[in-house]
């Protein structure tokens, strides 16, 4: 089995046997590992993380006669001898730490991702976007993440749901975002929420 990143990784792999590396070092499977990382942490039940994938550890290719993915390799501590002489695409990579770690605060900052119901507001093939709230007693969340690799603007119906002029701090993100005539509109990167 491989790691997330390589898995979720679209630019694929050049070289081969024990030559292969990643074409952009695993950027785009990082990429998509934030967006994932959003969704574990605000979908319901407990975000379990294999040790390494927040910082993007590809276990990758270092065995290849015996087809083994090396997905149990140590984790890449930057005090540790070796650590400077890897590749980029090895070492821990910050970025994708940070945003584990944010991910980890926003959850614990707010009860009803960790307990509030779950409730489906959007889910459009066509655009690649998902929304779905959060509620419990002390507040509401609304999670949109846009899977497309481009930026793009999601219109989330929310009439009947949350009020009109009810205004959302984002979280992740900073600013705030209305609720105008039943809609949520939210402007997301690519492969973001």
């Amino acid at each position: 089995t491989n790691r997330a990143v390589v898995k979720l990784d679209h630019d694929g792999i050049t070289g081969t046997g024990a030559n292969r590396t990643p074409v952009n070092g695993f950027e785009d499977g990082k990429a998509r590992l934030k967006t994932v990382a959003i969704l574990q942490f605000t979908l319901p039940g407990a975000p379990t993380v294999y040790y390494g994938d927040e910082v993007g550890l590809a276990g990758f290719g270092s065995d290849v006669p015996r087809d083994d993915p090396y997905n149990r390799q140590p984790y890449p501590w930057a005090d540790e001898p070796g650590y400077d002489a890897l590749p980029d695409w090895r070492k821990a990579d910050a970025d994708l730490l940070a945003h584990y770690q944010a991910m980890g605060q926003i959850r614990a900052q707010y009860s009803f991702l960790r307990t509030g119901s779950w409730d489906t507001l959007l889910t459009d093939d066509a655009h690649d976007a998902l929304a779905y709230a959060r509620q419990n007693t002390e507040g509401v969340a609304v999670v949109v993440v846009n899977r497309a690799k481009t930026g793009q603007t999601i219109d989330v119906p929310v009439d009947g749901y949350l009020p009109n002029g009810l205004t959302f701090t984002d979280a992740l993100n900073g600013g705030t975002v209305t609720v105008t005539d039943g809609t949520l509109t939210v402007t997301l990167n690519g492969l973001w929420g």
